[in-house]
């Protein structure tokens, strides 16, 4: 079974990382193409609710301290080697 509750990239959890937020890739293709770039993941490779955890964004791309509402446009830039 897959666990939506973990990162798609690195496979952090929220359960084993307090503090963790995760985050669904975007609608916009725009963005969302520049996600899935940032992964290195094709369209097909991610399913529905996929998400991005926090570790992967600059503090810069959130709306708060807390890490819980990334800003519109922000694109992962951190940790991104496989």
């Amino acid at each position: 079974m897959s666990n939506y509750n973990a990162c798609v990239f690195c496979l952090k959890s929220v359960k084993l990382n307090p503090g963790l937020t995760l985050h669904v890739f975007p609608k916009d293709p725009v963005i969302r193409l520049k996600w899935l770039e940032a992964c290195k993941y094709n369209e097909s490779d991610i399913c529905p609710n996929r998400k991005l955890c926090s570790c992967h964004f600059d503090h810069h791309c959130f709306t708060g301290q807390h890490k819980k509402c990334i800003k519109r446009g922000a694109i992962p830039t951190l940790h991104m080697k496989k």
